[in-house]
């Protein structure tokens, strides 16, 4: 070739050069229409120049979508693979539907406006990143409408002050897989995943992030299947790079679980997580942690939010955070669940390792894969359970629990503090440890499943219980049951250390009819075989306050003999029903049993009340008082019986089951008065529905109160009232000076006068003392 041809081939391939360069180089173009095909053949875009243009694929041109008028784009067939794509959109959406998005090319979401990525859309298969700096970016996983299909994004995701959604409109409870490629990060300027549009109940499982900032996980579901929604962060290791919070958004639908699963390993030793709540009740779940995996410098729960850790390893899964010089910080309200997966073995609980700052709770609960038992350990210190604490309650909901507490530990409930079982079917609560309740202290048991349950030693392991702690105290049970069936058990009567002075409540908290709390004490074991025994009075003596209605408190005792005997003050204190019962099957309500009240006891209704037994015996030195209603068809007195609250009106019997009162040889009824004005007013008053019998010895006892001082001649008309018989009267002994006098089946007393006022009256005075019985 001559040189001169060279110089024109060199010279036309450097031409050629530039043109293809210039045709090539890479520019930004922007969506200039609505709605239309983003292919390579339609003039749908504008370049540098105001004329419209043609895209250019494979990695040339950079794609911008800016309008706030938003617009539908339909990808071609075979997909494109721009530079990168940046929606940026002050307002108004953008929907991408059709061919793949490929490329290695970054997608950005910044403006306020949302990309939604259409149900026709297979996926985003690029494997750049995906940066959304702002508004919503939003990927639609249903499949037709149905089933939402599992998802992915390739490359690395960050979460940079926008919203990441993931919709679907379809009926069902489903579990898709969301996945990100490379990862998902949150920066600085935080970010939220939102399934909001989510119609149904979904449980999603998608990659841990790595946490740079805080991100916010919302969502709404309609009727779940049971289960609510639950979304897992899972697969991988949650990475701290910076102190960070994740926000549970999501609104819970009623009786529906709403948790974020994280995946138990959590890496981030000079960094504190922190998990709040800011809907309807959802909270957070970490399963198997190992003493190791959660390796961060502190863990904090926010105030209303919930924790549960779930595990059957035997571990403690904050030893790690501990280690690392912190603690797991519960926030107020907020709740800690403990859910051990199998009877033997399960998470630890060590009391050092849990801060609380007021109001929160404690749960042991049944393991959500349906095991239906859970073991629990508590170890280094006591578990207090008080105000003074800031853990206020300690709530088991599992089918059987068994609690060990490392010797010489103790649960311990305090002033403020509720230890509280709630379940659907039996729930035992085994004590392998001490057990300590002090002033102020509840304990609450529901049961609706027709079966019994409760607190029970553990009679092999141990387990003992302490009451008080030698000052005045009133420790509270309470509770309801929908069944005779239902039982709460007191698993202790044989292993209790009294301190003095403790008063045990026993409470009904549903006054429907036929919500009854039945409560009983047996010698541990298992709810299903261990006998109830008589029921156990404390030092301080009973109180009952069950409420007004057609429930009550259930007493239920052995199958024989007294279900309860009272030796210290038993007081009911509203105006509901206590009733005795003996067991019937095993810890079952059976008929109505006797109730004895032994010498320096009492029995007060300091409450227009009901008690209900079979029989009542009032032993020398025992005494019935008050101004409700002793139902029961025998009522044996010889002791004391004193109407009224100062004064007042006391009844025995009722219409439904009349009585016979019978007053011994010791026997006392007792009689208040301030006047003479009002009966059960001004005076005590006696009612009975049935009879009366006094016998030989039996006497009548006056005290005035409010330095009251009859004159003589006064009259007190029906001190006792009887529906029926009212035998043995003219024997009574009386105070000198009154006269007793019957009509019908009423009592009247009267203060006769002294010889000289009698002169007075003269011979028609003495009119007014015929057909009585008077004492000299």
């Amino acid at each position: 070739m001559n040189r001169h041809l060279r110089n024109a081939v060199i010279t036309a391939a450097v031409c050629l050069a530039a043109f293809l360069s210039s045709i090539l180089q890479a520019a930004t173009v922007t969506w200039n229409i609505t709605t239309g095909t983003w292919d390579t053949t339609s003039d749908n875009w504008l370049g540098g120049s105001p004329n419209p243009t043609k895209y250019v694929d494979g990695g040339v041109d950079a794609a911008v979508f800016d309008s706030t008028s938003g617009g539908t784009v339909t990808i071609q067939a075979t997909g494109v693979t721009p530079l990168s794509t940046t929606v940026s959109a002050a307002s108004g959406t953008y929907t991408l539907d059709g061919g793949n998005l490929g490329g290695n090319g970054t997608l950005t979401k910044s403006g306020a406006g949302t990309l939604a990525v259409g149900q026709a859309y297979t996926g985003l298969d690029s494997t750049g990143n995906t940066q959304i700096d702002g508004g919503v970016l939003q990927i639609a996983h249903n499949s037709g409408g149905g089933a939402p299909s599992d998802r992915s994004l390739g490359g690395t995701t960050v979460l940079s002050g926008g919203t990441l959604r993931f919709q679907h409109t379809g009926a069902g409870h489903y579990n898709p897989t969301i996945t990100f490629t490379s990862g998902i990060t949150v920066d600085a300027d935080g970010g939220t995943i939102d399934f909001s549009g989510s119609s149904n109940s979904l449980e999603n499982t998608l990659s841990a992030p790595t946490l740079g900032g805080n991100l916010t996980v919302t969502g709404v579901t309609g009727t779940p299947n049971g289960n609510g929604a639950t979304y897992n962060f899972t697969s991988g290791t949650v990475t701290l790079t910076t102190d960070a919070t994740i926000t549970n958004n999501t609104t819970k639908p009623s009786g529906a679980a709403h948790a974020i699963a994280l995946s138990p390993n959590i890496s981030g030793t000079a960094y504190t997580l922190n998990l709040a709540s800011a809907g309807s009740g959802g909270g957070f779940v970490i399963s198997n942690a190992t003493a190791t995996s959660i390796n961060l410098a502190s863990l904090n729960v926010g105030a209303g939010s919930s924790l549960y850790l779930r595990s059957s390893n035997g571990v403690n899964p904050l030893s790690q955070v501990k280690a690392n010089g912190g603690v797991l910080t519960m926030g107020v309200g907020s709740t800690l669940a403990f859910q051990g997966t199998n009877a033997s073995n399960g998470p630890v609980y060590d009391t050092t390792a849990v801060s609380w700052l007021g109001g929160g709770t404690l749960t042991i609960a049944q393991d959500t894969g349906g095991n239906r038992d859970t073991f629990v350990r508590i170890s280094n210190g006591n578990l207090t359970v008080s105000a003074a604490s800031g853990l206020t309650q300690f709530n088991a909901m599992p089918w059987r629990a068994y609690y060990t507490v490392d010797s010489p530990n103790a649960i311990v409930i305090g002033d403020g503090g509720t230890m509280q079982y709630t379940v659907g079917s039996q729930v035992r609560e085994t004590l392998r440890g001490n057990l300590t309740l002090l002033n102020g202290a509840t304990i609450v048991g529901v049961n609706s499943s027709g079966n019994p349950g409760g607190i029970i030693r553990d009679t092999t392991a141990g387990g003992t219980l302490t009451l008080g702690d030698g000052s005045a105290s009133t420790v509270t049970v309470q509770g309801n049951h929908g069944a005779d069936t239902d039982s709460f058990n007191l698993g202790f009567a044989n292993n209790i250390t009294d301190n003095g002075n403790v008063t045990m409540k026993y409470a009904n908290t549903n006054a429907a009819a036929g919500n009854y709390f039945n409560i009983g004490w047996s010698n541990g074991g298992s709810e299903f075989s261990a006998p109830l025994v008589a029921f156990k009075e404390t030092s301080g003596g009973t109180e009952f306050a069950p409420l007004a209605g057609s429930g009550g408190v259930a007493v239920v005792g052995a199958s024989t003999g007294p279900v309860a005997t009272f030796a210290k003050p038993a007081t009911l204190t509203t105006a509901g029903t206590v009733g005795f019962y003996n067991e019937i099957n095993t810890n079952q309500r059976g008929a109505l049993g006797a109730v004895v009240v032994d010498n320096g006891g009492a029995f007060a209704l300091v409450a227009a009340g009901l008690v209900q037994a079979s029989s009542l015996t009032a032993i020398s030195g025992g005494t019935l008082s008050g101004i409700g209603t002793f139902d029961t068809p025998t009522i044996n007195v010889s002791g004391t019986v004193n109407p009224g609250n100062s004064p007042g009106i006391l009844t025995m019997g009722t219409a439904t089951t009349p009585t016979t009162v019978t007053f011994s040889s010791t026997g006392e009824l007792v009689i208040e008065m301030q006047g003479d004005a009002v009966a059960g007013t001004d005076y005590d008053v006696l009612n009975v529905v049935g009879d009366v019998v006094f016998e030989p010895g039996a006497q009548l006892t006056l005290s005035y109160l409010n330095g009251y001082s009859p004159t003589p001649v006064t009259v007190w008309p029906d001190i006792l009232t009887a529906t029926g018989s009212v035998t043995g009267w003219e024997n009574l002994a009386l105070p000198p000076k009154y006269e007793l006098s019957l009509a019908g089946g009423n009592l009247t007393l009267s203060l006769i006068p002294e010889p000289a006022t009698l002169a007075v009256f003269g011979l028609a005075g003495l009119g007014l003392l015929r057909r009585q019985r008077r004492r000299a």
